[in-house]
């Protein structure tokens, strides 16, 4: 994975008697290749038995498509206003001056589990009744002002929907 990196930095051969192109997938997948036929040999030498399972240079070049962040690597490669572009990456964030202007909603999801029942429908319930109460984890949706970053309201429920939202605004 130090070696597929390598592409999205863009890095040439260190043995580049003058490294002036961006290395392409095929010469990053070779440089791979070659890095794991010596770290095997080195094992060897050494009395290790595991040894690397040596891919072909194609798994490699596949490999950097699905394990490197397309963003990051045209960020390295080419620069911040390339990605920008490529990724229609315009927006500078939302921008408001004065509190209340625009407010934003979001929601977590809780780390915990619940009873899905009220505290009243529990001390109305059987035993027999409480042994087939749902455990469900709760979401948070909070409101938040995006001038002055403070929550307004939150609301505690079991899917962030549209009620869930109103009720974090009321509070």
């Amino acid at each position: 994975m130090n070696i597929l990196r390598d592409y999205a930095r863009g890095a040439p051969d260190i043995n580049d008697a003058e490294p002036t192109a961006l290395a392409s997938k095929a010469e990053i997948a070779e440089r791979a290749v070659d890095a794991v036929e010596k770290e095997n040999a080195d094992r060897i030498k050494n009395g290790r038995s595991h040894l690397i399972l040596r891919r072909c240079a194609k798994t490699y070049e596949r490999w950097i498509g699905k394990y490197l962040d397309s963003f990051t690597v045209v960020l390295q490669r080419e620069g911040l206003a390339a990605a920008k572009e490529k990724f229609g990456s315009k927006e500078m964030g939302r921008q408001a001056m004065v509190p209340g202007e625009n407010v934003q909603f979001d929601a977590w999801m809780f780390h915990i589990v619940t009873l899905d029942t009220t505290r009243a429908r529990w001390n109305e319930m059987t035993v027999e009744e409480r042994k087939n109460v749902k455990r469900v984890r709760r979401w948070v949706v909070a409101a938040i002002d995006v001038a002055t970053r403070v929550i307004l309201g939150y609301s505690i429920c079991r899917n962030p929907n549209e009620n869930a939202s109103l009720e974090a605004l009321r509070m």
